[in-house]
């Protein structure tokens, strides 16, 4: 019978790609955000009378 001893040595990277993934993620939802808003910018302030 084999057990392990140490802790697994893929986990480690397995944590980075998760994280890298989920930065991506971040930035995915936030160019989003950021182009939804860029897009009705324009009309808005024209709604405005600006």
């Amino acid at each position: 019978m084999v057990s392990s001893a140490g802790p697994d040595p893929g986990a480690g990277r397995r944590r980075a790609l998760r994280f890298i993934l989920c930065l991506g993620l971040v930035s995915l939802f936030g160019d989003m955000a950021y182009e939804g808003a860029r897009g009705v910018t324009g009309p808005y302030l024209a709604l405005l009378g600006a």
